[in-house]
């Protein structure tokens, strides 16, 4: 066996103890600042299979049908009510920010005061409600609480 990195393999050396390059596992560890059990797990997990697959293609299935208006809160209510299987919360959300499927959130509507919006006449009556003749003033009264 032999590496793309280093050179030739050593004679004589043991599995468990060394990669079966030149440099033993201890002494690529202390090199890359990795603890040696950190990298029997990284290696350990490079042939494991994603445990997430079946929530990503869930949350990939919710978000379509509702246009990625979901959180991670109705996502795992919707995953509960379709399949009957609870999802820790925080799970999801971790696989939403992989995927980067987080829901869109909407821009708020800016406030348009109703006294700059609405028109603004001058008062040409002046309270003389009485008119000489029919159908010469029309008014009205909106009054706000």
């Amino acid at each position: 066996m032999s590496c793309e990195i280093f050179s030739a393999p050593l004679e004589g050396c043991d599995r468990k103890v060394s990669c079966c390059w030149r440099y033993c596992v201890k002494d690529l560890c202390r090199i890359l600042e990795v603890s040696r059990s950190g990298y029997y797990a990284w290696r350990h997990r490079l042939h494991q299979e994603d445990r997430d697959t079946w929530l990503k293609e869930q949350i990939r299935t919710c978000q379509t049908k509702t246009n990625f208006t979901y959180g991670y809160r109705r996502i795992c209510l919707w995953i509960k009510r379709m399949t009957g299987i609870c999802v820790n919360r925080k799970r999801v959300l971790r696989v939403m920010r992989k995927m980067e499927a987080l829901a869109q959130i909407r821009r708020c509507r800016t406030y348009t005061h109703y006294k700059t919006a609405a028109r603004h006449y001058e008062n040409r009556l002046n309270r003389k409600f009485d008119q000489g003749h029919k159908n010469r003033f029309w008014d009205s009264d909106i009054t706000y609480k």
